[in-house]
């Protein structure tokens, strides 16, 4: 059975939960409301006709007359409606906790999911109304809730706003992924597309929306500047006349980005019927297609011979940060992504086997890029040679989310709510130290990421086994599927990728040199 078919499994299973929950506790200390399906009842008090379904014995009116006149005293009804939230509460968080640390079998996916989702629709339902004399907003509220969790029925509006599809959009990516939450920079994406939208377009109406709107909508992103942000006069009408003067234009792999979330979103409406079509479907732009060089020997000579690594130079006396060392020196020996290396905890350096290594995770609000970028990348020995372990020592090792006290590189700024975990790390490397004391890196497109692209190809010259290498950079493998990393989480152990680590090395370095320099670097 694939994976759509258990999610619809799940939600048909917890539709019925939610509904059964509903039935036996009103139904309780003279809410005596007979049977009745929540669907129907919610379809019959919009005036649509629903096939099947039992029989409803008390119509809107009859039930809410009926509960009305109930002698259950409120404070009783509180009380106990109280209770039996907390009680799937910890329904809710029993399922979640084996979902996401992968105690369920295959076998158990759905039923874990249908508990979860059910014990999710049904709290939504009864903490929205804790009147339980209001049968009708509550029946409406949950079948509201359940299509805005899972998204598989039809929406009533009989032409959406953009700003309720989009919203739809968001409500169902989350819901689908429940067991494996999608990365903050995914919704952060849709948000800027659905910003530009709204910039060029306002928030219509989508029935009418047709493909020439599409293109019009990329035509003037490709025109518009970089960032808009910096001129909030601006409108769309200015932008194609070419009245309006700015700066630099948005790339065109910006605008592709921008179209394709777009996208995203017309094709959440097509796929539950909020919508007949998605005008965004084909339309493209020509991306920019840079050039990927890895660093050369010479480039790497002079990285490490630039100020940050020169005791007594002007820098390393006033902006020198032992972090900012560690940062290069990590991404070089791990071809770790910068957001992975700038949200590490001291914590994070583990050991197994004898092996220590770094543990790139997704604990206590940390992002990672895909399931496959969960790994455990080992400690070069050049890492030790240069004092990383003396290093680690001076660092406390117990997290503290109000003051960050724990992370691995301290002297890294926290991005700000809005940010990705790499923004800090990637300006003061990319926009500040690159060029003004790298010249020449950034016309060659020569960037912090090009660090991963070094270890990945100097690990494969030297002979490394490529799949332990995409292990080690959390690709996954072409031929390793998801359901095999549902049994397999951990491809290779600490000890058998070290011994491929070890074939990769930067013998030309003075790594005596840089082991002297960073412990006289006095900020951390």
């Amino acid at each position: 059975m694939d994976y759509e078919q258990i999610k619809r499994n799940a939600y048909e299973q917890a539709i019925k939960f939610r509904d059964d929950w509903l039935d036996e506790f009103f139904s309780e200390g003279g809410y005596a409301l007979h049977s009745y399906d929540a669907k129907q009842l919610l379809a019959e008090h919009l005036g649509e006709s629903v096939e099947s379904g039992p029989q409803i014995e008390l119509d809107l009116e009859e039930a809410e007359e009926e509960l009305l006149s109930s002698n259950v005293r409120p404070e009783r009804k509180a009380k106990t409606l109280q209770a039996r939230i907390g009680k799937l509460q910890r329904q809710l968080l029993r399922a979640q906790q084996r979902l996401v640390s992968g105690l369920s079998t295959p076998d158990e996916v759905e039923d874990d999911l249908a508990d979860l989702l059910g014990a999710q629709l049904t709290i939504e339902a009864l903490e929205q109304h804790r009147r339980p004399e209001r049968v009708t907003e509550l029946l409406s509220t949950a079948s509201q809730a359940a299509s805005a969790a899972i998204a598989v029925d039809k929406v009533s509006s009989p032409s959406p706003k953009f700003s309720e599809l989009y919203q739809g959009c968001v409500d169902n990516k989350k819901a689908e992924t429940i067991a494996n939450p999608l990365g903050q920079g995914t919704y952060d994406a849709l948000r800027l597309a659905a910003e530009d939208f709204l910039w060029v377009f306002g928030d219509i109406s989508l029935n009418a929306f047709k493909v020439k709107d599409a293109m019009h909508f990329r035509d003037v992103l490709l025109r518009g500047p970089s960032n808009r942000k910096k001129y909030p006069d601006l409108i769309p009408e200015a932008v194609l006349s070419g009245d309006a003067e700015f700066g630099k234009r948005m790339s065109a792999t910006t605008v592709g980005e921008r179209l394709l979330y777009v996208s995203q979103i017309f094709e959440y409406g097509v796929r539950f019927e909020c919508i007949s079509k998605n005008p965004f479907k084909g339309i493209t732009v020509q991306r920019d297609t840079p050039k990927m060089p890895a660093y050369s020997q010479e480039d790497l000579e002079r990285i490490f011979k630039s100020p940050l690594f020169v005791s007594g130079s002007s820098y390393w006396k006033r902006s020198a940060r032992q972090s900012h060392f560690w940062a290069l020196m990590i991404a070089l020996f791990t071809g770790a992504r910068c957001g992975e290396i700038a949200q590490l905890r001291a914590e994070d350096v583990r050991e197994q086997d004898g092996i220590t290594y770094f543990s790139i995770n997704d604990e206590e609000g940390k992002a990672v890029k895909s399931k496959a970028a969960i790994r455990k990348v080992p400690v070069h020995p050049r890492l030790d040679e240069l004092g990383f372990r003396d290093y680690l020592k001076g660092l406390p090792n117990v997290w503290n989310e109000t003051h960050r006290s724990g992370l691995l590189l301290p002297g890294i700024p926290a991005p700000s709510v809005r940010q990705r975990p790499h923004a800090r790390l990637s300006k003061w490397f990319n926009e500040q130290y690159r060029d003004r004391y790298l010249e020449g890196f950034k016309a060659e497109n020569k960037s912090f990421h090009t660090f991963r692209r070094n270890f990945i190809r100097n690990s494969l010259v030297s002979d490394a086994s490529e799949t332990h290498v995409l292990n080690m950079v959390g690709h996954q493998e072409g031929e390793f599927s998801t359901a095999t990393i549902h049994y397999a989480p951990e491809r290779y152990t600490p000890k058998q990728l070290y011994n491929e680590l070890v074939k990769m090395d930067y013998p030309f370095l003075d790594f005596t040199a840089l082991a002297a320099c960073w412990r006289e670097i006095p900020k951390p």
